[in-house]
């Protein structure tokens, strides 16, 4: 059975079809690692009354199907975290915000390298031991509930 990890991609200074594409190269690279065993688009809700589409798709956000175990988190947040500090490493890149959800907790990964290895840390160990999705649970230290300003979910 797979775990289901959500990845949401934030960029204020990009267009819908620049989020979609950096969305498309962290699929890539979540694909390499072998406790993934899917990485599917997200949605955004039920499509509207009438329209023939299933649901609309969540432009920057990506469903991880993974490996149940707290390595396959682990390494998930290592490769979104590499990721992001390679798209934030050029002065000239605009600046990215990921949120990786699972088992109801939410880690929200920012540009900055303070305090981020903690949060990781700290993430890790809740989700692991986080009530199934569902159940009430508070987020980790440090997380934020809401989108960053700007962001539309």
């Amino acid at each position: 059975m797979a775990q289901d990890v959500r990845v949401d991609l934030y960029d204020e200074e990009l267009d819908p079809a620049e989020v979609d594409e950096l969305t498309l190269a962290l699929r890539r690279e979540l694909l390499e690692l072998d406790d993934v065993e899917d990485v599917a688009a997200a949605t955004a809700g039920a499509a509207p009354p009438g329209s023939r589409a299933i649901g609309l798709i969540a432009i920057g956000g990506l469903i991880v199907s993974a490996k149940p175990t707290v390595e396959a988190i682990a390494k998930i947040v290592g490769v979104v975290r590499d990721w992001l500090k390679n798209r934030n490493s050029s002065k000239a890149a605009p600046r990215s915000t990921l949120r990786i959800t699972v088992n109801g907790q939410t880690l929200e990964l920012t540009p900055t390298e303070q305090e981020q290895s903690a949060l990781v840390d700290e993430f890790i160990k809740r989700a692991d031991a986080a009530p199934p999705a569902g159940a009430d649970s508070a987020p980790p230290a440090g997380a934020d509930s809401a989108p960053p300003a700007g962001a539309s979910s």
